[in-house]
């Protein structure tokens, strides 16, 4: 047994333990929150570590391919497809991303083969998932919204207000969603309209309330992985 694994096992373990078990206010869970600095240029990241997306249906396979769960920020400055006149498309149809909050969306859209990139001419459905706990309960006093296109929000399943096509540009509000204590799931349901070419999909999203989250599942899965480790370990001694 070598007793350097297992101390590599335990060090990731712990870790993972506190950051599952690290609380923060709701707001810390809007798209891209923190992500950005003040020039408006991806830090560390190019993803976000607490929204998921998949693909509720399609006519076409959507530009960027199928998402697989993982959610891209997209910077501010959009993608130089050098074509007139829309050098960095979507910006500026879409309102900008801020210190607050950044546009997620599903493919990479840094890569020049995907997320929009046309002919395009599909329709899909798209649902931007966020799975938190809220051990004590709470109230979101105010969830705000952009999406391209029309996106509709639910909080466990509920549908709390929807949002028009152009909401890319327009912000759209649900007032007083009431948390579970425990687990918690939004969901934000984008429908992409028939495009032609350069038809982006994406949502935005910000919490306002003072309310105590925990983010799940990925340090949980990290401490799992970190005791399935050792056990594998203590079986080989044995």
């Amino acid at each position: 047994m070598n007793h350097k694994i297992i101390i590599a096992l335990l060090f990731i373990g712990g870790i993972a333990w506190q950051q599952a078990q690290a609380q923060v206010n709701i707001s810390a869970l809007d798209t891209g929150a923190g992500l950005f600095s003040a020039n408006n240029e991806p830090l560390l990241t190019l993803t976000d570590p607490n929204w998921t997306v998949s693909l509720v249906s399609s006519v076409g396979e959507p530009p960027g391919g199928y998402p697989t769960g993982t959610t891209y920020l997209v910077p501010n400055q959009g993608i130089n497809i050098g074509d007139a006149p829309y050098p960095t498309f979507p910006f500026n149809s879409w309102v900008a991303n801020n210190g607050t909050s950044c546009w997620i969306t599903y493919a990479d859209p840094q890569n020049p083969d995907g997320w929009f990139t046309g002919p395009d001419a599909t329709y899909g459905v798209y649902d931007y998932r966020l799975i938190f706990n809220a051990p004590s309960g709470g109230t979101v006093t105010v969830a705000t919204w952009w999406s391209d296109n029309e996106g509709s929000l639910y909080l466990n399943g509920t549908l709390e207000g929807s949002s028009p096509s152009y909401s890319y540009a327009v912000a759209t509000m649900a007032n007083n969603l009431v948390l579970n204590a425990g687990v918690n799931e939004v969901d934000l349901v984008v429908s992409n309209d028939f495009g032609y070419d350069q038809d982006p999909t994406g949502a935005n999203v910000e919490f306002f309330g003072n309310v105590t989250v925990v983010p799940e599942p990925t340090s949980v899965a990290l401490v799992c992985l970190s005791l399935a480790g050792l056990l594998a370990i203590r079986r080989r001694k044995a």
